[in-house]
């Protein structure tokens, strides 16, 4: 039985909501965007653990209390979501941290049925509803997660060029010396298994699909 959230589009900070200056395709991608992270913040709200652990400020901003209830994966995605909503940076680190494309995304997301967020250049891993992976997909998740932020930086490096498919996994298998240690492997046989899914025409509409979502949640979060 689920607990009903007490938490509502109203209930959550006025920092994290649009300037009323934003319009265009720019303000509909970021509004869409903090619809998302709220909608996932609600749903870990159901949770009274975590619940019961934010609070609301006069200024409309969020508190998430750390002095209870002890570290756990829904606790610091909350947390996460929350400094972002409040319209701070999840990650304090000045150090530039290279982002995946939202094609990389959308083929973490194929790969492990999971999204990957960037909260102020940090990836969090987490499903639909806004809860981190079940530790039996840990392993796999962690896998992708290595994989995509590798191709992100053999991309930034010069590597790689464009986005990573059927076409070219090979030649960037080589470069990242996966084809001695990981041919044969369980990952490597799903990830080519994914890439030739999304080359082949019944999967477009979807890839596209999954490229808007994850677009949405980049794009705000690299802003």
């Amino acid at each position: 039985m689920q607990v009903q959230s007490n938490y509502s589009s109203d209930n959550y900070s006025s920092a994290a909501k649009l300037k009323t200056g934003a319009a265009g395709a720019e303000g509909s991608q970021k509004e869409r965007a903090v619809l998302e992270l709220e909608r996932m913040l609600e749903n870990l709200s159901r949770d009274a653990s975590i619940r019961d652990r934010v609070t609301t400020n006069d200024d409309g901003t969020l508190v998430f209390d750390w002095s209870v209830g002890g570290t756990s994966p829904n606790a610091r995605v909350a947390n996460a979501i929350i400094t972002e909503l409040n319209g701070q940076k999840f990650n304090s680190s000045d150090d530039v941290i290279i982002k995946p494309s939202a094609s990389d995304a959308a083929l973490f997301k194929q790969m492990t049925s999971y999204n990957m967020v960037l909260l102020g250049g940090v990836p969090i891993v987490v499903d639909d509803n806004g809860f981190p992976p079940a530790s039996a997909d840990e392993k796999l998740v962690k896998e992708a997660l290595d994989f995509v932020t590798n191709v992100a930086c053999f991309r930034a490096a010069g590597y790689l060029q464009g986005d990573l498919t059927a076409e070219n996994v090979g030649s960037f298998l080589s470069a990242f010396n996966l084809i001695g240690e990981g041919k044969g492997s369980a990952f490597v046989d799903r990830l080519l298994e994914e890439l030739k899914k999304a080359s082949e025409p019944s999967e477009v509409a979807a890839t596209a699909s999954t490229d808007d979502h994850v677009g949405d949640l980049l794009e705000m979060m690299s802003s």
